[in-house]
C-alpha cells in the first residue's frame, strides 16, 4: 500500500510536465513548417495531427489539416505504401473542405481528392462523387470546367483521350 502512495506523486508529477511543457497549436504549427522546410517529415506530421487533434476550429487547424494533405499526397510519409498515402490525402483533404469549406484552399482540396481517386487510384465513383460535390459546393470556380472535364474522361486512358481531341 505503502509503494502505491508513493507513485501517485511522480505520476502526477509525470503529468503535470508533461502538460506544461507541451506546445501550443501555434508552436506546433511554426515547428512542422520549420520540419517541413528541413525534409524532417516524420516529424511534422505529429506536430500537424496534434493540432487538429483540438477541439476548437481555427485558421491554424485548416492549415495544419491542408499540410497534412500536401504531405501525404506527396507520399513525403515514406512508412507507409504510396496508395496508402494517397488515401491518406484524400482523407486530409475532404477533411479540410468539410470543416472548413469556405477556408482559401478549401476548393482546390476538394478538387484535389477527386484528381487523386481518378487518376493515381482509379476510383471513378468516389471521384464522380467528389468532383460533384466540388461543382456543385464552388460553381464558380475556376476549376469546374476541369472538373466536369474529369468526369466525363473518367476512367479513359490519357492516350485515347488526347487522340479523341485530335481528331475533333
Amino acid at each position: 500500500m505503502k509503494k502505491v502512495f508513493r507513485t501517485i506523486p511522480i505520476i502526477i508529477l509525470g503529468l503535470i510536465f508533461t502538460f506544461c511543457s507541451s506546445k501550443n497549436p501555434s508552436e506546433l504549427y511554426n515547428s512542422a513548417m520549420k520540419n517541413i522546410n528541413e525534409k524532417k517529415y516524420t516529424k511534422a506530421v505529429p506536430e500537424l495531427k496534434n493540432i487538429i487533434k483540438g477541439n476548437a476550429k481555427s485558421k491554424l487547424e485548416a492549415k495544419a489539416i491542408y499540410e497534412l494533405a500536401k504531405l501525404y499526397h506527396g507520399h513525403a510519409v515514406k512508412s507507409i505504401s504510396q496508395k496508402e498515402s494517397l488515401q491518406e490525402a484524400v482523407k486530409y483533404y475532404k477533411l479540410l473542405y468539410k470543416k472548413y469549406p469556405k477556408f482559401e484552399e478549401s476548393a482546390s482540396a476538394l478538387f484535389m481528392a477527386g484528381f487523386i481517386q481518378a487518376n493515381e487510384l482509379q476510383n471513378y465513383k468516389a471521384a464522380k462523387e467528389t468532383y460533384n460535390q466540388f461543382i456543385k459546393s464552388y460553381p464558380k470556380n475556376e476549376l469546374v470546367t476541369s472538373a466536369k472535364e474529369e468526369i466525363k474522361n473518367l476512367g479513359i486512358p490519357p492516350a485515347d483521350i488526347l487522340k479523341n481531341k485530335i481528331l475533333k
